[in-house]
């Protein structure tokens, strides 16, 4: 009896074993699955929080981005409405004129016989001056306080060349250039402003010969006229109507003086300079103007 009681409890016992050894073994397998199976979740996460995170910032990056270009817009439109305010706005003039020009010294009381002894030079003993009354005089104005500016404008004349015995010409002389003065302005209570001005005319000098002077006898007489440049001292006086906030009509007279172009004429016969003659043009000049111009 005691010896199958004994037997009994060796069989249960090595049975309990086994099964524990069995249970031991299932764990330590499953362990091992379930450790892979949680890293594969937590790799699955940080990927999902990657990208994530990087949208976040392009989108903060962005709204930083449109922020800063917003300020610098408003910076730029900022500077232009004070660079306006302080340097255009009722500071700035532009506009252009009208002219009737007179020549002072047009007529050199002498014909000249041969080579035009007592004439401006050559046959041409006078001048005609040729009036333009399209505004091309166009200028501008800067007002440096209320009753001092400065003025850049444009200003240009011809005349038509006279010849002696002859009906003819040979050629019109034009100077044109750019003028600068400086205008003194008297203001009052009423809107009409005397001003006066004193200035420079820096003008190039051209004589457009006809066809018949520059080449005669079957082209075996040629002849050129070479004129200088000029540098004209300006003096005007005028009076300017604002007639609205912005719009003036402007009633003046200039003289343009020192303004004598020196010319030098050479006649050649085939190749060969055979004649050279120096002379003078006198464009010194009156003129009566009307002018339109817009204040800013």
């Amino acid at each position: 009896m005691f010896i199958r009681i004994l037997c009994c409890c060796m069989v249960f016992s090595i049975s309990f074993f086994a099964v524990t050894n069995i249970v031991a073994e299932e764990q330590s397998v499953v362990k091992p699955e379930r450790d892979i199976k949680n890293l594969k979740e937590n790799k699955v996460s940080d990927e999902e929080t990657i990208p994530s995170e990087i949208t976040q910032n392009f989108v903060l990056q962005s709204e930083k981005n449109a922020d800063f270009q917003e300020l610098a817009v408003h910076t730029n439109e900022e500077n232009a409405s004070n660079f306006y305010t302080i340097f255009i706005k009722d500071r700035v003039q532009v506009g252009t004129r009208s002219a009737h020009r007179i020549l002072i010294d047009d007529d050199s009381g002498h014909k000249g016989e041969g080579f035009g002894s007592g004439t401006f030079l050559g046959t041409i003993y006078g001048l005609d001056v040729e009036q333009n009354y399209f505004p091309l005089q166009i200028y501008g104005r800067f007002f440096i306080n209320e009753f001092l500016g400065l003025e850049l404008g444009y200003d240009q004349y011809k005349a038509k060349s006279l010849i002696r015995n002859s009906p003819y010409t040979d050629g019109d002389l034009e100077i044109s250039g750019m003028t600068f003065s400086l205008i003194g302005f008297y203001r009052n209570t009423s809107k009409f402003i005397p001003y006066s001005g004193l200035g420079l005319g820096v003008f190039s000098s051209d004589f457009s010969a006809i066809a018949r002077w520059r080449s005669s006898y079957n082209g075996a007489r040629q002849r050129k006229m070479i004129v200088d440049d000029v540098t004209a001292i300006i003096v005007s006086l005028g009076v300017m109507w604002e007639f609205t906030d912005r719009w003036n009509l402007d009633l003046s007279t200039k003289y343009i003086g020192n303004a004598d172009v020196d010319a030098v004429f050479k006649g050649y016969t085939g190749s060969v300079l055979d004649t050279v003659q120096p002379g003078y043009f006198p464009m010194d000049s009156y003129a009566l103007q009307i002018g339109l111009s817009y204040n800013f």
